[in-house]
């Protein structure tokens, strides 16, 4: 009997800003984080660090989604809809 275990890993990506600081220094910023810029000797060493500093991040926190502003009620969004009552005081046909 075989068993196959399936393993699912959610991968985000991040966008990177890499600057050319000195001749041997570069800077990595990840965009959107904060407290995630770093140094490195080589551009290469720089986006591994920032790599590292944002799943250091992640390990203590995380990311998550927020909806801004008011809600509507499905009767502001679709205005046919207090007219379907109506139907309902219709003898079936």
């Amino acid at each position: 009997m075989l068993l196959y275990v399936m393993k699912w890993e959610l991968i985000m990506q991040y966008q990177v800003f890499v600057k050319s600081y000195t001749e041997n220094k570069f800077i990595a910023s990840i965009i959107g984080i904060p407290d995630s810029t770093v140094e490195g000797a080589t551009k290469e060493e720089a986006i591994a660090l920032a790599k590292a500093a944002l799943e250091k991040q992640l390990a203590s926190g995380e990311i998550v989604t927020i909806d801004v502003g008011k809600e509507r009620s499905q009767q502001e969004t679709d205005p046919w809809l207090k007219h379907m009552s109506i139907f309902a005081l219709l003898p079936n046909i």
